[in-house]
């Protein structure tokens, strides 16, 4: 008669732990993905990108916009934080009102969390992937703030106006290009 061989439980255990593991990953690996751009003419155009959208290219990023906003340039500092070469998004109508600003930070994620530890009434923290690199979401009562951790550069991304359907759509047609 053979031997039966009995596999312990606690095996059986980890091994059904790890395919699940994977298959949540996998699953969310694929829903992170950033649109997918096209060359076309040289000008960088996205599948999210609504007809009679204008496209902004940074050193390092594009991004769609409606074409009836209008885009500064701040090369200021205001309130202690560095807005050199942050550009600046708003309906034409809408003057006056942080729509979406997009910088680069001079620390790292590690101050950010930090700098907000101790704010009142404490923002929520979420961590994610933000056109495929990592990212923090603090959200406040009147604004969100993205930072992405961006080829050793903290990429700063705030928008009042969250709610805003231009605006999301504007943040899914962000990428990186470099």
């Amino acid at each position: 008669m053979a031997a039966v061989r009995i596999i312990p439980l606690w095996l059986t255990i980890v091994a059904v732990a790890g395919a699940a593991g994977l298959v949540v990953f996998l699953s969310f690996s694929l829903r992170q993905e950033s649109p997918k751009n096209t060359q076309d003419g040289g000008a960088w155009t996205s599948s999210l990108l609504p007809d009679g959208w204008l496209t902004y290219m940074g050193d390092v990023w594009t991004m769609g916009y409606p074409a009836d906003w209008s885009v500064q340039h701040l090369t200021e500092e205001s309130d202690g934080k560095v807005t050199s070469g942050s550009v600046f998004f708003q309906p034409v109508a809408g003057v006056g009102s942080d729509y979406v600003t997009i910088g680069q930070e001079r620390v790292s994620l590690s101050d950010i969390t930090l700098r907000y530890q101790d704010v009142q009434p404490t923002p929520t923290r979420d961590a994610f992937l933000f056109a495929g690199y990592p990212a923090v979401k603090y959200t406040f009562t009147d604004r969100v703030e993205y930072y992405i951790s961006y080829n050793k550069a903290l990429i700063r991304i705030l928008t009042t106006h969250p709610d805003n359907a231009e605006v999301d759509i504007m943040l899914a047609t962000f990428e990186f290009t470099n």
